[in-house]
């Protein structure tokens, strides 16, 4: 089964590297555990048709997973089956036909990882033809007499020459693979890329819908629109009433809802599907909107920081004012909810104090300890839980456990950092962008960096799709490149 085959096969390779990451429970395990069949839940991972939520569900849970995570997967999953059905196309093409023995719920993971940590130089354009293991070949003789019983003592005479025959062979293999993954680190900025075009320094947050597929926020002081990131248009045009945007987020659990906020201290919210304002929130004395984030738990539920140095909740339905609270220094630059954790919301200041909240209450649980310097960006892992990271204008990244402030990791990314954002699916990938223009993919289990993207305009911000195929990068030419994510392992 290959996840390029079409959204049923990716979403189920998804629910498989669940399993593997739970420890491969058995299929009866899981069944005894939640009550499900043995095999709906083999089904469900199988690849072959979309399962039902319930199953999902059962899987999920039987595997430790978030079911609230899932449940956005499986709905943009589910839209995806419609759209490929009514087209009669599937991402990645026609699915194809397994080898051999492959068939099973067992027998495909195999065959998914090796793909995955097969290096980009071996794997054929093809992504079902896999390079066959061909017979070694013995290093070339100098000419008669060096080969094996030739020459005075039989073979021994030969041997020196063949050892340094292999020697200069590994040096030059050696070489190559140095040369070759040199070369592949870097990505320069081809004109294949899918770009957006925008106007000079209008972009300054761009974020993927978790429900809508293929649709990316992109907002500025000047304009706030949705695009099509297949179409490649945008497929509506916000405004918020010639009030400079300083801020904006879409709504997790909301595909139609996206809120702007505005130099004048107000936060309209937005229906997609029309193009015109539902409601609004905050308070013109309280000057201008600095952060947004919407409670990934709580429906309608949006956190608002402004210049008053408040953060408050708010339900953009109703309009309710659900609870306000201060840090105790400067004004709030950046904020992220934890979306493994209800309740959990994480905060930094202009002065570098950066605290961990519960939004149930208001009130602060954790200070992450020591010296932090200015906040850049801040997010919440999405796949490791309790797991928060922190950029500087130094370029050092910080990972924090956020249930005891305690620093966990500290290494160095770009000199200038910009913007950070989190692979939604590949466990502790996390890309950084920076003034230059460069993007680099940093492993945060080992701080290594994997990957580099090399841009020419000022990066402004960082997001990934949902299903972690694409990385959208904001530029201050106001362009947004949509770059494929592939092999960066």
């Amino acid at each position: 089964m290959d996840p390029a085959d079409g959204p049923i096969q990716a979403f189920a390779a998804r629910l498989r590297k669940l399993r593997e990451e739970a420890g491969r429970p058995t299929f009866a395990a899981m069944a005894r555990a939640t009550g499900r069949s043995r095999t709906a839940l083999s089904e469900a991972s199988g690849g072959d048709q979309f399962p039902r939520w319930e199953t999902v569900e059962a899987y999920v849970r039987a595997c430790g997973g978030d079911p609230t995570f899932w449940r956005l997967q499986w709905e943009r999953t589910q839209h995806e089956v419609t759209e490929a059905r009514a087209t009669g196309t599937t991402r990645g093409g026609p699915a194809s036909p397994g080898p051999s023995g492959s068939s099973g719920p067992d027998a495909a993971p195999v065959r998914a990882s090796a793909a995955v940590r097969a290096p980009a130089a071996e794997r054929s354009a093809d992504p079902d033809v896999q390079p066959a293991a061909g017979p070694t070949k013995e290093p070339p003789s100098d000419g008669p007499g060096d080969g094996p019983g030739s020459g005075p003592g039989g073979g021994s005479a030969g041997r020196p020459r063949r050892r340094r025959w292999l020697l200069a062979g590994v040096v030059a293999v050696a070489l190559a693979v140095a040369l070759t993954l040199t070369l592949a680190l870097r990505s320069p900025d081809p004109g294949g890329v899918p770009i957006l075009d925008g106007e000079p320094g209008s972009v300054t947050v761009v974020s993927f819908a978790r429900l809508t597929p293929d649709a990316l926020l992109a907002a500025g002081p000047g304009s706030v629109r949705v695009w099509n990131t297949t179409t490649r248009r945008a497929t509506r045009v916000l405004t918020s009433a010639q009030v400079p945007t300083t801020a904006a987020a879409l709504d997790p659990l909301n595909p139609d809802a996206v809120a702007v906020g505005g130099a004048d201290g107000l936060v309209r919210i937005y229906d997609t599907a029309t193009g015109r304002p539902t409601s609004s929130v905050g308070s013109r004395r309280n000057g201008r909107v600095t952060a947004l984030a919407f409670d990934p738990y709580s429906r309608h539920v949006l956190a608002v920081a402004d210049s008053s140095g408040a953060v408050t909740l708010w339900n953009v339905v109703s309009r309710a004012r659900l609870g306000t609270f201060r840090p105790p220094t400067s004004l709030v630059t950046s904020m992220a909810f934890d979306g493994l954790t209800r309740n959990t919301l994480a905060t930094s200041t202009g002065d570098g104090r950066v605290t961990i909240w519960d939004s149930s209450n208001g009130k602060p649980v954790q200070t992450l300890r020591g010296q932090l310097g200015r906040v850049v960006s801040l997010a919440f892992d999405p796949l490791t839980p309790k797991t928060l990271v922190t950029g500087h204008p130094g370029g050092t990244l910080r990972v924090w456990d956020s249930s005891n402030g305690s620093l966990v990791r500290e290494f160095s990314g770009p000199a200038d950092l910009t913007a950070l954002a989190f692979n939604p699916l590949l466990r502790n990938s996390i890309a950084s962008g920076d003034s230059a223009g460069d993007v680099t993919i940093h492993d945060v289990s080992t701080g290594r960096d994997v990957h580099v993207i090399t841009g020419n305009s000022p990066v402004t911000s960082l997001a990934y799709s949902l299903d972690g195929r694409t990385l959208a990068v904001a530029a201050r030419d106001g362009a947004i490149r949509l770059w494929p994510v592939v092999d960066w392992q």
